[in-house]
């Protein structure tokens, strides 16, 4: 009788601290739900209070995880930078695999002066997922525009063929291509700013793909930004090394 009273009362506290846990979780839902609302900011704090008191029993890891990511999202949104750090750690800790965070956990570093730890967790991101094009904007903070551009390079120039064998389509998009030919204009590299968009051109104008990119209509959209944004002579130098994106009736326009 006394094993069976202390194997139920052992069940009993378990399953109410599993249950507390849960309306907790529910809670946290809630608080992040108010802040996403404008001027929902004020919820941060029940949102962090619920979630302390949910993680001991919690019986949704899930739940969890994603509540957490919420947390450091909001405190790396808000720029509390060694707050947002420690957030992220912890949730390399819970779910290693979860590789957005190590992008935000390198843009803390950064802010922290931790430029060598931040430089590892990026380079392990962009190792794993080199098509996040926030990653290169990063690395051009911390090692430079140069080393932003000869990254971004590689993964355009490189993905620029078609095999006959080929399963599923990965060629540039439009956005990287627009990212890699500002760079290239930022570093006044005009020769390899023509050469990449020629480059494109000619590949989607043989490739059968799905969603084709329109190179010049990418240069012309981003001689209109130069324009529009006080640096004439940037957009001067676009006319000017590319001119067929301007020219009525060539394939491209």
């Amino acid at each position: 009788a006394l094993v069976l009273c202390a194997v139920g009362w052992g069940w009993w506290e378990w399953a109410r601290g599993a249950y507390a846990s849960t309306v907790y979780l529910n809670q946290s839902r809630v608080a992040r739900f108010r802040m996403a609302q404008p001027g929902g900011e004020d919820a941060f704090d029940e949102l962090e209070r619920s979630l302390a008191l949910a993680r001991p029993r919690c019986l949704w890891p899930d739940e969890i995880l994603h509540a957490e990511y919420g947390v450091g999202l909001f405190l790396h949104h808000q720029e509390h930078w060694a707050r947002a750090a420690r957030q992220f750690e912890r949730i390399q800790q819970m779910a290693p695999e979860f590789l957005k965070t190590r992008l935000y956990l390198a843009e803390s570093y950064m802010h922290l002066d931790r430029r060598q730890e931040a430089a590892e967790q990026l380079d392990e991101f962009m190792s794993r997922d080199p098509y996040e094009l926030e990653a290169y904007a990063l690395l051009g903070k911390l090692a430079g525009h140069e080393a932003a551009m000869l990254a971004l390079e590689d993964h355009v120039l490189s993905r620029l063929h078609q095999d006959e064998d080929w399963i599923a389509e990965d060629f540039p998009t439009a956005n990287e291509v627009s990212v890699l030919l500002n760079l290239y204009v930022m570093l006044g590299r005009w020769q390899r700013a023509r050469e990449m968009i020629m480059r494109v051109r000619d590949f989607y104008a043989e490739a059968d793909v799905t969603r084709p990119v329109d190179a010049f209509a990418e240069v012309r959209r981003l001689e209109r930004h130069y324009e529009q944004s006080a640096t004439p002579e940037r957009a001067r130098g676009l006319r000017e090394i590319i001119p067929e994106a301007w020219e009525r009736g060539r394939e491209g326009r």
